[in-house]
């Protein structure tokens, strides 16, 4: 974990070096569920331009992960990879020239996920709304263990094959 991660720098650096620990975590140990938390994206309050670039450098890293995923054996047919945001941003920048996420706009609730692996379906596009709530959901199923009553969300069906 040491090697040339611990020595990338630049925007999104700490983004970068989360994923590819992620990476070597799944390699070593082959967890059932990992998670990865992206926050050098938060960069977007104070700097929209800022923002983008930790976007395409964490796109870019994301697809290596995929890549590695893929290229490997006991990976590439047992795992799934979700990514999504926790919320959106707002409509308008702020005086800093950033965005932030509290102007109650409707950009605020529209986000991306992009469910990728072996039990989605490849190239489909949901166009149906869905929460965020309905991801943990989403995950047991992936599971095979049933969503509990007093959860409010519901698995996101469109997504499985």
């Amino acid at each position: 974990l040491t090697g040339d991660t611990s020595r990338i720098t630049g925007p999104g650096g700490g983004d970068a070096k989360a994923i590819r620990i992620g990476l070597e975590i799944l390699r070593v140990f082959r967890p059932k569920v990992l998670g990865i938390t992206l926050q050098n994206h938060d960069v977007a309050h104070g700097s929209f331009n800022g923002y983008v670039e930790v976007i395409r450098r964490n796109d870019q890293e994301i697809g290596r992960l995929w890549d590695a995923i893929q290229q490997d054996e006991q990976l590439r047919d047992k795992t799934a990879v979700l990514v999504l945001p926790e919320f959106g941003r707002d409509r308008d920048l702020n005086e800093r020239n950033g965005l932030d996420h509290g102007d109650q706009s409707e950009e605020l609730l529209d986000v991306f996920l992009v469910a990728a692996g072996p039990d989605f379906r490849r190239g489909k596009v949901l166009r149906d709304e869905v929460r965020t709530i309905d991801v943990c959901p989403t995950l047991l199923r992936l599971f095979g263990v049933p969503t509990p009553r007093d959860i409010e969300g519901r698995p996101i069906l469109g997504l499985f094959g």
